[in-house]
Order: C-alpha cells, then structure tokens, then sequence
C-alpha cells in the first residue's frame, strides 16, 4: 500500500484529534445546560464547580488538622520514651531545683547556711547561691493536667523517686520533650 502523499505527520494528528475532543466536550457541556434548563423550566443552577472545590477544601483542612497533630504525637513519642528508660519527665524548673538540692547535700557541712523564715527554710552553699525549695505539689499538679492521674499519687511518686535514686530519677522536659525540631539538631 502506498501512502498518500499529503498525509499529515503524527503530531499535527494529535494536535486534530484533541482539538475536536476538546470542541466536543464544550458542545456536550452547553447541551447538558440546556436539558437542564428545560426540566426545570428557569434557570438552573449547576453544581459542578462546587463539586470540584467542596473536595479541596475538605483536604485542607485535613491536612491543617494533621499539621496540628503531628507535633502533638511526636512529643507525646518522646515523652513515653523517655519514661520507658525509668525516668519521671518534669518542668524545667523543678528538675533544676532537684539538681541544686542534690549538690547542696554532697557539699560539705560547714559550707551550708540554712535559716528560718515565716516556717519555711532557706538554705545556702559556699558561694551564696539560694537552694529552691522543691514544691512536690505544684511539679505533680502540672504532671497530673497533662497525662491524667491524681495530684497526691504523682505527688507521693515524686518524693519516693528522689528519695531512692535522687537527680537521675528525672529528666526535664526541655531534654526529653524536644518536639519535631530535634531533627535539625
């Protein structure tokens, strides 16, 4: 068989055959319209634009829902973590008072002030350096707002872990806690 010889190549082809497809779909559309328009005898409303946005909207917020989690679920990873390994996670604050305490009780004796003020005691090492007074109350209230349980319970854990393995007993939120950024570390 011979091929005529003003045949168009493969690319002008194409180009023929989307272009009368594309013609087709506009001329199906209006025709769509039209029947539309005479079923319901007035102007119609055509939903197909909110049909295409309805979806985008709802992966948008799906996905703003899970850009809230994530941070959520990686800290609260982090936080069983490092409970798993033995350790009581505290605020900063408290795990710095537990620290100082510790090393005001291996300094030695004639090193350390204390005295007496409205019933409570404040003590002192060499250098001057006030010892924090370690409020069990305020650490276990915060730790049973965040992971449940009750404030006497977590409280008595609290004094019961420094009492038998001191300062190693914990580790502070800022060291076990440090969120997706960690990473970048």
């Amino acid at each position: 068989m011979r091929e005529a010889a003003n045949s168009p190549g493969f690319w002008p082809t194409v180009a023929l055959l989307l272009g009368s497809a594309r013609r087709r779909s506009i001329a199906r559309a209006e025709r769509g319209r039209q029947l539309l328009q005479q079923k319901s005898g007035r102007d119609a409303t055509n939903w197909g634009s909110l049909g295409k946005a309805v979806p985008i909207i709802f992966m948008l917020v799906l996905n703003g829902i899970g850009a809230i989690l994530l941070p959520v679920a990686v800290k609260s990873a982090q936080r069983v973590a490092a409970e798993q390994s033995g350790r009581i996670v505290v605020s900063n604050w408290f795990f710095d008072a537990v620290r100082a305490k510790e090393a005001f009780n291996r300094s030695p004796h004639e090193s350390r002030v204390c005295h007496d003020l409205n019933g409570e005691t404040y003590c002192y090492d060499s250098v001057g350096q006030p010892v924090n007074q370690l409020d069990y109350e305020r650490e276990a209230r915060a730790i049973a707002e965040d992971e449940g349980g009750s404030r006497p319970e977590v409280e008595q854990k609290l004094r019961e872990a420094l009492e038998k393995r001191g300062a190693s007993a914990f580790i502070s939120k800022k060291d076990a806690v440090r969120g997706t950024d960690a990473g970048a570390r």
